[in-house]
């Protein structure tokens, strides 16, 4: 199951958005609130491992060259 979420960002100043990973009305909406927001480009590299009770289960970027292997 492939699951896509954007990488946002703020320091204490203008908020960041992943560009191209949010619909504009997202940004709109934030902009309506007074948020100073910037669509950037915010690659990530988060790697992931899980352990359930049954087995590990793995999570990688799909935006990076991680891939989850296993057996």
């Amino acid at each position: 199951m492939k699951v896509r979420f954007g990488n946002w960002s703020s320091y204490n100043g203008p908020t960041l958005l992943e560009a191209g990973r949010f619909p504009p009305a997202t940004a709109e909406a934030m902009r309506q609130r007074g948020h100073v927001v910037s669509e950037v480009p915010l690659p990530s590299g988060l790697q992931d491992l899980q352990r359930t009770p049954q087995c590990w289960v793995g999570g990688a970027d799909p935006r990076r060259e991680g891939i989850v292997m296993g057996q």
